[in-house]
Formats: C-alpha cells, sequence, structure tokens
C-alpha cells in the first residue's frame, strides 16, 4: 500500500468516526425533540426533530460511502453515486417536510394550514440540489476513470 493510499483510509476511518458519531447526536437530538412535543405540543420541536431525522439519514448514507471508498479505494463508483443522489433526495426532502408536518399537526388540532414561503429554510433543500449536483460530477469522474483503466 502506497503512501497516499494509507493516509486516504485514515482520513476516511477519520470521517467515518465522525459521521457516525454526528449521526447518533443527531438520533439523540430527535428523540428529545419529538419528547418535548409529546410534552408540550410545541411545534417547533416536531420541525427540529424532523430536520435532525433526516441529517442523521443523510450522515448515514454517508457512512456507508465513506466505508465503500475506503474498501474499494475508487470513489467514483455506481454505488457512490446512487448513495450521493440518496443523500441529495434525502436532504431535500429533509427540508420542505417539517413545515408541512407542521400545518399537518395544526389541521389535526383545529387550526388552518398556513405555509408561508418564509417558513421553508432554502439552504437546506439547496444543498441537496448541490449535492445531487456533486453525484452528477461523480458520473463524469466515474466515466473518466473507466476510460482511464481502459487505456492503461
Amino acid at each position: 500500500m502506497d503512501n497516499r493510499s494509507s493516509t486516504l483510509n485514515k482520513r476516511l476511518n477519520t470521517d467515518r468516526v465522525i459521521t457516525l458519531i454526528v449521526a447518533f447526536l443527531m438520533i439523540f437530538v430527535a428523540a428529545v425533540q419529538f419528547i418535548s412535543f409529546a410534552k408540550s405540543s410545541d411545534t417547533l420541536a416536531i420541525r427540529r426533530g424532523i430536520h435532525s431525522v433526516f441529517s442523521a439519514i443523510a450522515l448515514i448514507l454517508l457512512y456507508i460511502g465513506l466505508r465503500r471508498i475506503a474498501v474499494t479505494g475508487k470513489p467514483f463508483d455506481d454505488k457512490i453515486v446512487n448513495l450521493l443522489r440518496a443523500i441529495a433526495i434525502t436532504i431535500m426532502v429533509g427540508g420542505f417536510l417539517p413545515p408541512f408536518a407542521e400545518g399537518f399537526i395544526n389541521i389535526v388540532r383545529g387550526s388552518e394550514f398556513v405555509l408561508n414561503f418564509g417558513d421553508i429554510d432554502i439552504f437546506i433543500p439547496l444543498a441537496g440540489v448541490i449535492v445531487g449536483i456533486l453525484s452528477e460530477i461523480f458520473v463524469y469522474g466515474k466515466d473518466l476513470q473507466e476510460d482511464n483503466d481502459l487505456i492503461a
């Protein structure tokens, strides 16, 4: 194993550990927020809880991708592209869903559903779009890597 591969594996191991720790923290935060909602009926808590759940899902998918890169040594791979696409969708849904869930809770309580554009933090779905674009860059990188492997 050359020095570059060794450095990459050390970095990936560190990133995987950090990703897993933050994912479990997000699960804990989600549980606390859902308990807070159950006790106080604070709809902001349900919003935070949903954000935390989707953050944890995205981080777990990222962990799986990092593990795959560590095993194969190739970041430009169909499974990595699919994981990046799944992360992008998870982030986008996680950005759009909380205001709608809050509105649904208001309907169940007998209030009306009101959704203002300002209720959606547009930067979260935008981050999902950026990850989606990154997945398409990985498709291009995969094609280049296949061409390079054919030449070599």
